[in-house]
């Protein structure tokens, strides 16, 4: 079923609570449908979300066995990647009440990401970090005593801005 914009218009008012049940039922016959599609959709992005969330940092669960995770399954895995599945679902429940430009949100989102994998989750770290490649640093972070700062000039910056220019490259070398 292909779902238009129109359509998903027409079904938004259906979902509050109908005045009139017999009008409520000659409109609706056409959106259950659409809405069962927009929630199929919104499930399956979900899936792939934490997925790819949790796989990007070495997690080894499968999209299916991250779909069994959150039917409440019981799947056999390490306990770490389990955790991290779990936490991940949690956070994209949360996310709609997280404010983009709030330094507490975004230590909140910490917290409840990072839940039974860390001591310091949803705070600041207070050491210095860095990537090695071999026995080679190539990046070394801030200081900590900085990184508090520096998030907060980050997200003034971007409260402020109407257009952010997209990073020039994510990890890894440039195209």
């Amino acid at each position: 079923m292909i779902v238009s914009y129109d359509t998903i218009n027409k079904c938004a008012p259906l979902l509050k609570s109908p005045r009139d049940p017999a009008r409520f039922l000659r409109r609706s016959s056409g959106c259950w449908g659409a809405l069962r599609v927009l929630s199929g959709l919104r499930r399956a992005s979900r899936i792939r979300t934490v997925h790819a969330s949790v796989s990007i940092e070495g997690n080894t669960l499968t999209e299916e066995q991250v779909t069994a995770v959150l039917e409440g399954k019981r799947v056999i895995a390490p306990e770490r990647d389990l955790r991290e599945v779990r936490n991940a679902i949690d956070c994209y429940e949360a996310l709609a009440g997280w404010q983009p430009h709030s330094t507490r949100d975004l230590l909140s989102a910490h917290r409840l990401m990072m839940r039974g994998l860390i001591e310091r989750a949803g705070r600041w770290r207070n050491q210095g970090v860095g990537i090695a490649k071999g026995n080679v640093i190539s990046h070394l972070a801030p200081p900590a005593d900085r990184v508090a700062g520096l998030m907060k000039s980050l997200f003034d910056w971007t409260k402020k801005e109407r257009e952010l220019p997209p990073p020039d490259y994510c990890g890894g070398d440039p195209l």
